[in-house]
């Protein structure tokens, strides 16, 4: 697991709430997040009413060998290693781990 800052709270600044969006593609997140250290991620689309943020401050790159796996697909080559990128978020008590291409899907994120 890689920490980029220590955890904090996204209401302790809320200039966030007023940054563009960052245009990221999943295998630019780690660099951008290693050069920022942190970054708010908030949901949103139309049928959201509200935006709750959630820090993040580090990421796990999980690997799986897909000789184990089939391909799923057609250029998947057997053998070949995947990786997914899981955020690190959470709070002073909890820490928690979600797959980066299901935030991507569902909201943005921003500098803090």
């Amino acid at each position: 697991m890689v920490y980029t800052s220590s955890r904090f709270d996204p209401y302790d600044n809320l200039r966030w709430m007023t940054a563009k969006p960052l245009t990221l593609k999943p295998d630019a997140f780690t660099g951008k997040l290693t050069a920022s250290q942190k970054l708010v991620y908030a949901a949103s689309g139309a049928e959201r009413t509200y935006s709750f943020p959630l820090p993040v401050y580090g990421y796990q790159i999980w690997k799986s060998d897909s000789l184990s796996e089939a391909p799923t697909a057609p250029s998947a080559e057997a053998g070949a290693e995947t990786e997914a990128v899981y955020v690190v978020t959470g709070t002073d008590t909890t820490l928690r781990l979600i797959a980066l291409d299901a935030l991507m899907a569902s909201g943005k994120f921003v500098t803090f």
